[in-house]
């Protein structure tokens, strides 16, 4: 839940969206090195172990980080606030200071908002109600399903050393999250649009691995198609779901919100973990139907709900979703004193 309000709240809107993405691109990254490691050390203890190792190593680090300016300007005063905005940013920062104090100042009287009282306010339910469908759609686009028994599928598919084939499965995400990471900032990238590509690219490869194996085509096939549809799912929809969220709600509502949204993509994480291994039980080529067909919906509704906030300061977001608000494209020019 904290990895992305803490991003989104330390970063400038002109790299949010990259600094964000980071987090997915060492998820990917890790478990590639899992795959790896646990390849060559087969002692079942020592792969329970990495992750201390990784807690391990955070521990450490944690104390170092410098605490969200957002956070202490609103808990211990402008003064505080500004010092702790100057850790993370060359030159002055004045004008980005005085905008997260206006609007903190704007947010006084508000106490942190409840689950139910998000659910009370037009505008802010329907954030909310955007950013839980977007979690879910990460879910129901079946990539968990897929990482966690692709060992089973690409035996299903019948290939001789699955275990390989999913090597390469992750080696290639890694790559795409890395183009994905690379673009989501630029004038080519964006939120909306890179979800609206990843949808397009991850459904029809599903469709031609289950007709590969349905008609018992060659393996190689089903490996390349899987390859592209992960490749796909890394270029937006494992880094957005994680970013969005986090950027569309203001501080007196976001720590009600983000928890909600990241309660109900780990819920949704559960279910499609529960049942993958019986939809693949019944009919791997009908699971890779399904989840094509489920992609579809997910690339529907973002069409119609998702608007882009690429480039846009987090306190003037929320006002994108008002009827008749502000237009999706902001001057450019309200960003213009922000700099790393």
């Amino acid at each position: 839940m904290v990895l992305p309000m803490y991003n989104a709240e330390c970063s400038t809107p002109t790299i949010r969206g990259t600094t964000g993405s980071l987090f997915q691109f060492n998820v990917a990254l890790g478990g590639l090195m899992a795959t790896l490691i646990t390849l060559e050390i087969k002692d079942w203890a020592f792969g329970m172990f990495l992750p201390g190792i990784a807690g391990a190593i955070l521990m450490v680090a944690m104390p170092f980080l410098p605490e969200s300016p957002r956070y202490v300007m609103e808990r211990k005063g402008y003064d505080l606030g500004k010092a702790e905005l100057q850790k993370i940013r060359r030159g002055r920062v004045d004008v980005e200071a005085d905008e997260i104090w206006a609007e903190i100042q704007a947010e006084k009287d508000i106490e942190q908002m409840s689950i139910r009282a998000l659910c009370g306010e037009r505008n802010v339910r329907k954030r909310l109600i955007i950013a839980c469908s977007l979690v879910c759609c990460q879910q129901l686009t079946g990539v968990n399903a897929f990482l966690s028994y692709a060992t089973t599928i690409f035996e299903h598919a019948g290939i001789d050393k699955p275990v390989i084939a999913n090597c390469w499965l992750n080696a290639f995400m890694i790559i795409m999250c890395g183009l994905g990471l690379m673009v989501i900032d630029s004038r080519f990238g964006g939120r909306r649009c890179q979800l609206l590509v990843a949808t397009s690219i991850m459904g029809p490869p599903l469709v031609i691995a289950a007709t590969a194996l349905a008609q018992e085509w060659a393996s190689t096939i089903t490996i390349a198609m899987v390859c592209i549809y992960g490749g796909g799912f890394q270029f937006a929809w494992g880094m957005v779901p994680w970013i969005y969220p986090a950027e569309i709600f203001s501080m007196a509502e976001k720590e009600s919100a983000i928890s909600l949204a990241v309660f109900i993509n780990y819920m949704f994480n559960a279910l499609i973990v529960y049942i993958t291994p019986l939809m693949l039980a019944f009919s791997t080529p009908g699971t890779f139907y399904m989840f094509a067909a489920l992609n579809i919906g997910c690339g529907i509704f973002v069409f119609l709900c998702v608007k882009e906030t690429k480039g846009i300061p987090l306190e003037q977001i929320p006002a994108l979703f008002t009827r008749g608000g502000p237009p999706q494209s902001f001057p450019t020019d309200l960003t213009s004193g922000l700099r790393v």
